[in-house]
Formats: structure tokens, sequence, C-alpha cells
């Protein structure tokens, strides 16, 4: 694994290592406030919740 992960370049991948590829994603990526974007979550609305009971 460490030969196709490290070493052997990928045509998918602009021919770069699955490594190299995956380090320029950390660097890039950036933390995220989950509270300052509570907005943009998907909830499910009250209204849609199951209310009955399923034992009949």
């Amino acid at each position: 694994m460490a030969f196709y992960n490290d070493r052997r370049l990928h045509q998918s991948l602009g021919y770069r290592t699955p490594m190299a590829v995956w380090r320029e994603r950390m660097q890039a990526a950036q933390a995220v406030d989950m509270v300052d974007n509570a907005d943009a979550l998907t909830t499910c609305p009250q209204q849609f919740q199951q209310t009955e009971s399923l034992a009949a």
C-alpha cells in the first residue's frame, strides 16, 4: 500500500501520488465552526417527525 500511496503516480490525480493530493487538500482545508454555520445544517422540521406509535 505504501508504494501506491507514496510513490506511484496516478493518472486520475494529474500524475501525482494520492498522498501528495491528500497533503495539498489538508493544507488548504479550513476549520469550520458548526455553531457559526448552524443555519446551513439540514434538519428535519418538527411537523414531519413521526408522532404516532409504530406498534399497533
